[in-house]
């Protein structure tokens, strides 16, 4: 497969988890030699697109962007450039650029009826009882697909990410779109409930979902975490030279694959 020179943007400033776009920022730039261009949500409508392959989306809120970035984003996809999303940027990838909600986190995430509820619960231990329903940082497992474009050069078929959030996946409709999948036992280390655990055991870690000739990149956890975290490094990477390629195979393009 030939291997386009990749044009990197990424968004920055108000809204965006400011940590995480440093740890990507700084990994690029300083150990690949790949740095991007940052601009800010207010900026993208005054910003020609068509100059990017790549938009790196840190994890965050982008309820800046009106209806008219939207549609820009949209048609960025469409014609083909790759929109990496991380954390929480997945969210709203799903809901705002797909128009999708994703059935296993409105499920989960579905208040509980009057009848299951506590009528009263001790003040005093709220902060410890809301603590261990969260995860507050721990390592976890993914079993991955060492055949996809985002592992070239990545053997094993395991992968180890660290995660601080309780956002989960959907999974995308092609079984060749969701290539990497929390394993059944998936806490590797650090503190995440039982129940929690149950619940992020076989969803996607990572999936890409194609829009027109483009597509979405969504990894849930933070594949650069504090520049250190090496493991998974080369799937974002990967992620940025290979975007293009990693288009699930349909019955009719097969060959194109």
């Amino acid at each position: 497969a030939t291997v386009r020179r990749a044009q990197i943007a990424m968004f920055v400033g108000d809204g965006v988890e400011a940590y995480q776009a440093g740890e990507v920022w700084h990994s690029l730039d300083t150990r690949f030699g790949m740095a991007p261009t940052m601009f800010r949500q207010s900026q993208l409508g005054r910003i020609s697109l068509n100059r990017y392959s790549v938009i790196i989306m840190p994890s965050g809120s982008y309820r800046e962007l009106g209806e008219s970035s939207l549609i820009k984003l949209k048609t960025w996809i469409g014609e083909g450039g790759t929109l990496i999303c991380l954390g929480s940027a997945t969210d709203f990838a799903t809901q705002s650029i797909l128009d999708e909600t994703s059935k296993e986190h409105a499920t989960e995430d579905a208040p509980k009826s009057k009848n299951e509820l506590p009528i009263m619960r001790p003040f005093g231990t709220a902060r410890d009882e809301l603590a261990l329903d969260s995860i507050a940082g721990a390592i976890f497992a993914s079993d991955v697909d060492p055949t996809h474009p985002l592992f070239f050069g990545i053997p094993d078929a395991k992968m180890a990410t660290f995660r601080d959030h309780e956002h989960l996946l959907a999974r995308s409709p092609s079984p060749y779109a969701n290539p990497a999948v929390y394993s059944e036992s998936p806490l590797l280390a650090g503190y995440c409930s039982e129940e929690n655990s149950r619940k992020i055991a076989g969803t996607p870690s990572v999936v890409v979902r194609q829009l027109g000739s483009g597509r979405m990149i969504l990894m849930t956890d933070n594949p650069v975490f504090r520049g250190f975290w090496r493991g998974s490094t080369g799937m974002l990477i990967n992620a940025i030279l290979f975007g293009d390629h990693c288009d699930p195979p349909t019955q009719r393009g097969d060959e194109d694959h």
